[in-house]
């Protein structure tokens, strides 16, 4: 019977390549620099979205708010090795 202490018992400590299942698609580095990379977009929606609810626009906040959450979810996904494949989105 497990004993929870606040998912210490669930989740035990051991190195990330034994908590993976089968063989990853990509490596650490690729990792770092597309989680940092959807950390950006995720950081600059969330900013837009305050700043257009600032502004009396509050249906461009809560599209950006929503699009914020996407991106949010995504690059945790990323950075918890769940993401099954990596998109790289930069848009000038």
């Amino acid at each position: 019977m497990p004993v929870n202490n606040y998912g210490q018992d669930e989740f035990p400590r051991m190195p990330v390549q034994q908590r993976r299942q089968g063989p990853t698609p990509y490596t650490e580095v690729k990792r770092a620099v597309y989680g940092i990379t959807w950390a950006v977009w995720t950081l600059l929606l969330f900013v837009g979205a305050v700043a257009a609810m600032s502004s009396d626009s509050a249906g461009t906040g809560l599209l950006l708010l929503a699009l914020g959450c996407v991106t949010a979810v995504y690059d945790w996904r990323i950075w918890t090795w769940q993401a099954k494949h990596l998109w790289f989105v930069v848009i000038f």
